[in-house]
């Protein structure tokens, strides 16, 4: 993924200087479409099957599909230039090995279509495919007037279970679909329920306070160092801070000397907390403090290589943290942020020709889309996202907010696409799998009673 996105930002920096995008970034946006560097990296694997669709059409070529083969032609081109190939690109044949091989359920996978053909006409696998449905494959249903009151009946229902059938905790599974609204208040009833669980879906290293960490100190340099953007950074309470005292003391300066930011005097930038120092000269150790902050942190993000943004950030640490005290969770999401620089790190070498111009942003940016989830031994029931656990064998499946829009799974092909587009390309079927998965989940659904 980190390599797709090199290649979307040098496609549009390429572009900025002599357009010859017309449609995917429209013209007038050509010399400022670095937000587009996302939406570029997640039509590339796609590509070469809306090529293929497209060569097999009848379809008289228009913008959309002239920046699409502009695009398919230079990514093909830096795949052969660094002896790369894409994984979405390649649909490798099946070939038998004298063993046999049983693939359950696999309607619901969301690239079988591509590979239907190949796998049904091997004698070496066997698909098993759900049976036709029926009344007994349909899971009960209750109804709440609220998601507070259902979420408080799942508690009592599976603490009913738990000590009526004696099963365990961690073999039951409760599926959230909106896994980022449900799950705060899912786990503040738990805990007042006294329900022990274990949260199954990973949130985004910058979601952490210590990983916020990264994305704050940005924020600090794009705000020159306005009173928010400083508070929010020395307030990181995640964080083992060496003076936590000098933090708190330039906060309570800044407020009493109404250091809310920077501004221009006569065409210069004038620093406000430095202007406020020079009014206050007994607080020369709390402004060489703020210098010290300001330095490091304008070195880090203003870093012109991964390379370079890991040193200056072993300097900010040595300055600012006392290592020994980090937090376990702090450490190991510190760990894994500065373990995702050193993977961009090693493609700086390969990739020197298209390495993005801000890799502090990059960074950031990483960290924001890259989910952890910190490896525990607990044991209690099992918090996971909608699918993930349709084939999982628990003893009780729950699923809450099962609304139609929240467990509607359909697969469409090449969705960037607008409907009459994927209608002229000849797609016409988009998989509906959304009853498979009900059905999955009623496998293994508890049928002792309604709920």
């Amino acid at each position: 993924s980190s390599v797709r996105k090199f290649f979307a930002q040098t496609i549009i920096r390429q572009n900025a200087g002599e357009p010859f995008l017309k449609n995917v970034i429209p013209v007038a946006y050509a010399s400022s479409a670095n937000n587009f560097s996302n939406y570029i990296s997640s039509l590339l694997p796609s590509l070469a099957m809306w090529k293929k669709y497209f060569d097999k059409s009848s379809s008289k070529a228009d913008e959309v599909d002239e920046d699409l083969q502009e695009i398919y032609n230079r990514y093909k081109a830096f795949l052969d230039k660094h002896s790369l190939f894409d994984p979405a690109w390649e649909t490798p044949p099946f070939e038998s090995n004298g063993k046999k091989y049983y693939i359950f359920f696999p309607e619901i996978l969301s690239d079988y279509i591509e590979y239907k053909e190949i796998l049904s006409s091997s004698k070496d696998i066997t698909i098993v495919s759900l049976p036709e449905e029926s009344e007994s494959d349909r899971p009960p249903v209750s109804f709440f007037s609220n998601s507070r009151q259902e979420i408080k009946n799942v508690a009592l229902y599976l603490k009913k279970i738990h000590a009526e059938k004696n099963i365990p905790w961690n073999k039951m599974a409760v599926s959230i679909p909106d896994m980022e609204n449900y799950r705060p208040y899912v786990e503040r009833d738990f805990d007042l329920y006294e329900i022990p669980y274990v949260l199954r879906d990973g949130l985004a290293l910058s979601s952490y306070g210590a990983g916020a960490f990264f994305s704050q100190l940005k924020d600090c340099l794009q705000n020159n160092f306005s009173f928010e953007s400083l508070k929010t950074l020395l307030l990181n309470n995640r964080l083992p801070w060496l003076e936590k005292e000098l933090n708190e003391a330039l906060i309570d300066f800044g407020r009493e000397n109404n250091c809310i930011c920077s501004f221009d005097e006569k065409g210069c930038e004038v620093d406000v907390w430095l202007k406020s120092f020079e009014k206050n000269p007994q607080e020369e150790h709390l402004k060489r403090y703020y210098k010290m902050l300001k330095e490091k942190i304008s070195n880090i993000v203003r870093a012109k290589s991964f390379s370079e943004v890991r040193k200056f950030y072993f300097e900010l640490r040595d300055k600012i943290f006392d290592k020994s005290k980090f937090s376990p969770i702090s450490n190991a999401v510190i760990g894994r942020c500065i373990s995702e620089l050193g993977n961009l790190i090693d493609l700086e070498d390969e990739f020197a020709d298209c390495l993005p111009s801000d890799p502090y942003s990059f960074f950031t940016s990483a960290l924001a889309e890259k989910k952890y989830l910190a490896q525990t031994e607990d044991r209690g029931v099992q918090l996971l996202p909608y699918k993930l656990s349709a084939t999982a064998p628990f003893d009780v499946q729950v699923v809450v907010d099962s609304s139609q829009a929240a467990l509607s799974v359909v697969y469409k092909i090449l969705s960037f696409l607008p409907d009459e587009k994927r209608t002229a390309l000849g797609i016409t079927e988009y998989p509906d799998v959304s009853s498979y998965f009900i059905r999955l989940y009623a496998m293994n659904a508890d049928r002792s009673e309604e709920h």
